[in-house]
């Protein structure tokens, strides 16, 4: 071919029009993502002011729902009660997280960053991980108190004084404030320091520390959730039991009618002086499961000291 006749592409027609087609063609592409960008920054508006407004709800109801339980047991004498205590814990552990820990969490989840400095994120770390854990702690106790006052009438009445109860709740409350020490110091004891990139989050520095973690999940939180699921199982089969016995003491001849016909009727007592002997036992027990259900207040406690102490002079 002819040099002559070579045509340039950079310069031909053909190139011109393609370049001037892209051109036009591209500006409706880009108005439709700056429409969907618009869109989607709406959307996420829209999305966080929902999401507040749930969150603030739940944490104006905790903190409202655990004033009134804490005023009633304070108001009302009748609620002064050893078992009321436990609910006096958990009610002051739930306080916690609504006054403090769920205010700063919506801030942070609104805000996606942490804007607040390191001292108050260590401070909304160590509420949230103490106060959960007293929670936990306080139903676990609160669920050992009910197992032995069914369980065990007789030996744990003596026992289940006030006294023994706040030394159980300071106990679940040094044990959760434990948390203080990996919070503040996990830092000293590893000497890693904060990379720049976290420096807008707030979280705890033994977050990536899976042995940790894991120890403090079944300390904290498994193992009390199994132990609580053992103890309400024996609880439940006790109050069915205490049931059938107090429908056997009121009406003692019915129960003989009750028996399916494959089972053989059981014989009466022999003697009306142990059929007697029987239904005080059980009467007595009665009154002593009664009485733990019940859950007296300190006031009769008192005066029932005070009625068996004259008694034991004479």
């Amino acid at each position: 071919m002819d040099a002559g006749l070579s045509v340039d592409p950079l310069h031909s027609p053909n190139h011109l029009n393609i370049s001037n087609t892209k051109s036009d063609t591209s500006s409706p592409l880009d108005f439709s993502l700056e429409t969907n960008a618009t869109n989607l920054t709406a959307h996420s508006r829209f999305h966080n002011a929902l999401l507040g407004v749930i969150l603030g709800l739940l944490s104006l109801l905790t903190i409202i729902m655990n004033l009134l339980v804490l005023y009633a047991v304070k108001k009302e004498k009748s609620l002064h009660t050893v078992g009321n205590l436990y609910i006096v814990s958990l009610s002051v552990a739930d306080l916690i997280v609504g006054t403090t820990v769920m205010p700063l969490n919506l801030v942070y989840l609104l805000e996606d960053e942490w804007k607040l400095g390191r001292a108050v994120c260590q401070f909304w770390l160590i509420m949230d991980y103490v106060a959960s854990t007293a929670s936990i702690f306080s139903l676990f106790i609160l669920c050992l108190d009910r197992y032995r006052s069914v369980r065990q009438p007789l030996k744990y009445l003596k026992y289940r004084t006030r006294g023994k109860a706040s030394v159980m709740i300071s106990g679940a409350w040094l044990l959760s404030m434990m948390w203080i020490v990996p919070i503040l110091g996990w830092r000293s004891f590893t000497h890693v320091d904060l990379k720049p990139e976290e420096e807008n989050k707030c979280d705890t520095d033994f977050r990536f520390v899976t042995w940790f973690k894991v120890i403090t999940a079944i300390f904290n939180f498994y193992v009390p959730s199994i132990l609580m699921l053992w103890f309400y199982t024996h609880i439940y089969r006790a109050v069915r039991q205490h049931l059938r016995d107090r429908e056997r003491i009121i009406h003692p001849t019915d129960s003989f009618g009750e028996n399916e016909p494959n089972e053989p009727t059981p014989e009466p007592p022999k003697s009306p002086k142990k059929e007697k002997e029987v239904l005080k036992k059980l009467s007595k027990t009665q009154r002593l499961l009664d009485q733990n259900t019940l859950d007296q207040t300190y006031s009769l406690e008192e005066t029932d000291r005070a009625k068996v102490a004259p008694s034991r002079k004479a």
